[in-house]
């Protein structure tokens, strides 16, 4: 049996339930829900600006998923596809702790940026980013199913609530759903060891996720870009203008013209 109960401190009709996949979920009125499972792993759905993010319960993988790109890590790897809106020459990264591998789709030249410099390299492969990973991410070594409904369902009344400067915040042991007063933003924070944040706007378009092993932003609007960030590797993607690749002191990437440049 699934229950669904009104947030306290919500003025909006928001909801906490119970779903018949063994999680709890958090709907918010403006589009944007949030699913936990009984370990601990998180996902973050964002309907007005079709983005998506996750992470699992131990923290080794996560991932999001927005119109602008993709990213996926999992150990010491993050997958990495940023979207060509107007030319359809996605550009595909993966990083590594030795060095970052990129390529335009279009183009059979693959690139290798590490500490000796920059060089075509044509070994490397790259993941195939084009269904919904985030879900696997969600359910990955992690209780869920119609086994575990009616244990969400005792969950529920251990969900506290206060009111913040900010807005307002419900807690459901070491994790905390905030939804702020401004721009409609839904922040989830789960602590401890494998602690990090997601954080989504439905009225910006934009998502975040923030952890001590990758950091990645997604956002829509007239300045459109998505960056990935894993130690001292960095990806910068400006939709309507340049692919940037760092790694240590080396910057590279495609121009405007989708020229392997130097920046």
């Amino acid at each position: 049996m699934t229950t669904t109960i009104k947030l306290k401190n919500s003025n909006n009709g928001d909801i906490v339930k119970n779903t018949l996949q063994g999680t709890i979920s958090f709907q918010f009125k403006n589009g944007i829900s949030v699913d936990i499972t009984l370990d601990g792993s998180i996902r973050v759905t964002n309907q007005k600006a079709n983005a998506v993010a996750a992470v699992n319960a131990t923290g080794n993988i996560s991932a999001v998923m927005h119109p602008v790109g993709f990213m996926f890590k999992k150990d010491e790897i993050v997958h990495v596809r940023a979207n060509d809106m107007h030319f359809g020459n996605h550009k595909l990264a993966k990083i590594r702790p030795s060095g970052i591998h990129f390529k335009a789709i279009k183009s059979p030249l693959v690139y290798l940026v590490d500490e000796a410099g920059v060089r075509t390299n044509f070994s490397e492969s790259f993941m195939n980013m084009e269904r919904d990973i985030t879900l696997d991410v969600l359910y990955k070594d992690c209780r869920h199913g119609a086994m575990y409904v009616n244990v969400c369902n005792d969950l529920l009344s251990d969900i506290s609530s206060r009111v913040l400067e900010t807005g307002t915040e419900w807690k459901l042991y070491d994790v905390s759903v905030v939804q702020e007063n401004v721009h409609g933003f839904i922040r989830v924070i789960k602590e401890g060891r494998d602690k990090f944040e997601i954080r989504s706007s439905a009225s910006v378009g934009t998502i975040n996720l923030y952890s001590d092993a990758v950091d990645c932003t997604a956002s829509h609007g007239t300045n459109h870009h998505f960056f990935v960030k894993k130690n001292n590797s960095r990806i910068h993607y400006e939709v309507r203008n340049k692919f940037m690749v760092r790694y240590g002191g080396y910057h590279t990437g495609f121009n405007e013209c989708d020229e392997v440049s130097f920046f």
